[in-house]
């Protein structure tokens, strides 16, 4: 499994993906989300179009490859373990740009929403804990230049092929952000908010009933701030899950039923496309930015490892020797709203 290089010492790394994807024929499936616009909403929900059908294609692609989720906290001048300063985040940035990274949101990779340009790598950028390092819009309406917001929004500004965009998984108890500006704007410019329990609470160790508050209360207040958003995934706080896994997804609060599509945790290894079989929306691993580092040389040693996009968000495209790989039904199987 792939882990991603980050940090300064990346930059030296050499060039990472030079053979990212062996040139071979590829089979190339319709993609139930072909319709959706790549700005479609966090809600959108799997269509229910026809069978998917194979044929040959020669395109030298791998969308059953690895996804890497980044986890990052603050983004502050004296860094802990999965923080960043300034400095570092913007070369994490450059050096993602280089290697033909680019960016999607959590609930894009969640339902199969993968749009990015032909021979590119999709990457998750994720923020825990909805901190004032993060996002804060200054009084001209924009993010302010030394928040990890307006340095994603300066570099796709230098970058056009660079769409900005992340998730933010938030906390609303304290007031996140300390500024009631952020979730509209985040939503507005296309970017992802998502449930991170109301209090950063540890679900493995409550009770059914309070996991349900903390994940049902945080959704409804993050929802209410921004009326007509839909919330559709979640990060465990800790990396920890309920003891009863289902209520990540699924539950109850204040008499309404909450749904949610994915839910991510913390791990070493890099995600994998809702149409693989590898998939579990209930487990979606997230790499922590400190653990990241070994993953130039996995990918160095396994490049076949890496999604490599065909360009067309229309087509699901990977080479015949994965087939075995591809779950022809991931539209059922995998959870929806």
């Amino acid at each position: 499994m792939g882990r991603l290089c980050l940090g300064i010492a990346a930059l030296t790394c050499g060039s990472l993906l030079a053979a990212c994807a062996p040139r071979s024929h590829q089979a190339a499936v319709p993609n139930a989300y072909a319709s959706a616009a790549p700005s479609a909403p966090a809600s959108a929900s799997p269509s229910t179009g026809p069978s998917l059908t194979v044929h040959e294609a020669s395109t030298n692609t791998n969308e059953l490859g690895e996804i890497p989720v980044l986890m990052y906290h603050q983004i502050i001048a004296r860094p802990g373990r999965d923080d960043r300063t300034p400095e570092m985040f913007r070369a994490e940035l450059a050096m993602l740009y280089d290697r033909d990274f680019r960016p999607i949101t959590a609930s894009d990779l969640v339902a199969g929403r993968i749009d990015v340009p032909a021979g590119m790598h999709p990457v998750v950028l994720t923020f825990d804990d909805s901190t004032v390092s993060q996002a804060r819009i200054g009084s001209d309406g924009e993010p302010l230049p030394n928040t990890a917001l307006g340095m994603l929004t300066a570099f796709g500004r230098e970058h056009p092929d660079f769409h900005p965009t992340a998730t933010f998984f938030i906390n609303t108890y304290p007031p996140p952000f300390v500024d009631d500006q952020v979730m509209p704007w985040l939503v507005a410019h296309g970017y992802e908010i998502a449930a991170h329990t109301r209090s950063h609470a540890n679900l493995h160790h409550l009770p059914a009933q309070a996991v349900q508050y903390q994940i049902g209360a945080n959704i409804a207040e993050m929802q209410a701030a921004v009326p007509g958003y839909t919330v559709t995934t979640l990060a465990y706080p800790f990396g920890l899950r309920p003891v009863d896994h289902a209520l990540a997804l699924r539950g109850v609060y204040n008499g309404s039923d909450y749904c949610l599509t994915g839910a991510f945790g913390v791990d070493e290894i890099a995600a994998h496309p809702p149409y693989s079989a590898n998939f579990d929306a209930g487990w979606i691993p997230r790499v922590g930015t400190g653990d990241a580092d070994n993953l130039v040389e996995s990918l160095r040693l396994h490049p076949e490892r890496l999604y490599v996009s065909d360009g067309d968000p229309n087509t699901i495209s990977f080479p015949p020797q994965e087939q075995a790989q591809f779950n022809p039904d991931w539209r059922s199987t995998n959870p929806h709203c």
